[in-house]
């Protein structure tokens, strides 16, 4: 700091960085309940309409993903991505307490108990497919030129705020409607 610099430029400064890193903060939490959530709602769609609108919702998650990791430079994209990671394991531990997919399919398929060694394997090849376009997302996101970032940086904020609360609220009313785990152990 300068003897001759005013006091205000540093807090303004100091609210800028403050504010780009809740944004990125918000941004790692997003990309971690688009990647966690799709791996168990790309299950419950497959079983419900298909492999084919599986297919579709993983190729939206994935452009969803990549617009949350467009990034200013390359360490921006790698504090958001690596802020995920950890913000995925407690997405994860929320979907694994509440026996989410099982629940899911006894939804779908009353009475239909515990996953099967098929059904796992269905279950594995989405998050391959999953994994794979979100990777590509990913380096789409950090190769894309600089003009084409700052239009997707526009509305970058607001539609993966969006779709994030959707996604939210989806899981949230999906799980009120799932029969409880006692009920489906009973019938087993």
């Amino acid at each position: 700091m300068e003897k001759n610099e005013p006091a205000g430029r540093i807090t303004e400064r100091t609210d800028m960085s403050g504010k780009k890193i809740a944004k990125d903060v918000l941004l790692a939490a997003e990309i971690s309940v688009f990647y966690v959530s799709s791996v168990f709602l790309s299950k419950i769609i497959t079983d419900a309409f298909g492999l084919a609108a599986a297919f579709i919702y993983i190729l939206f998650i994935s452009a969803l993903y990549g617009l949350a990791l467009i990034s200013d430079d390359k360490i921006e994209w790698l504090v958001k991505w690596g802020l995920s990671i950890p913000i995925s394991r407690l997405v994860l531990q929320y979907f694994i307490s509440a026996d989410y997919s099982v629940r899911a399919l006894n939804l779908i398929f009353p009475n239909y108990g515990r996953e099967t060694a098929g059904g796992n394997f269905t279950g594995f090849f989405l998050i391959v497919i999953l994994s794979v376009n979100c990777l590509i997302a990913a380096v789409i996101a950090l190769v894309t030129d600089r003009e084409k970032q700052q239009t997707a940086k526009r509305s970058q904020l607001i539609v993966t705020s969006f779709f994030a609360a959707v996604i939210i609220a989806v899981v949230l009313i999906l799980e009120s409607m799932f029969p409880s785990y006692e009920h489906i152990s009973a019938h087993m």
